[in-house]
């Protein structure tokens, strides 16, 4: 029963899911070296982010990496959230599983 519970309270982070690289080893599609992907990244297209479970927002912002991006703490479980172009949490806020935390897509720094 345990586990029942503890898989209804798991939101999927997209209404549409499909995989463009999954957890494990693999080429790096920007720099071509062979490493540990140690995330799954999921296509999507100016789409609302959903929270996956319970928790509360440790941070956000931006880097090279991943670009605007937001990390969730859930308890002992961390999930990030990159390639966003809006987010909608703010630091420390709490958040329930499914609840829109962000819109997806890719935003450029503005360099002047």
């Amino acid at each position: 029963m345990k586990i029942l519970i503890s898989i209804c309270l798991v939101c999927l982070p997209l209404n549409h899911l499909t995989i463009n690289s999954d957890f494990g080893y693999r080429l790096h599609p920007l720099t071509g070296k062979y490493g540990l992907h140690a995330g799954v990244d999921f296509k999507a297209r100016h789409d609302t982010v959903y929270a996956i479970l319970n928790g509360l927002v440790k941070s956000m912002g931006y880097d090279d990496r991943l670009g605007i991006n937001i990390h969730l703490k859930h308890g002992d479980v961390e999930s990030i959230y990159g390639h966003l172009s809006q987010v909608l949490v703010g630091p420390q806020d709490t958040v329930t599983a499914g609840e829109p935390i962000g819109i997806t897509g890719y935003v450029k720094p503005h360099v002047m």
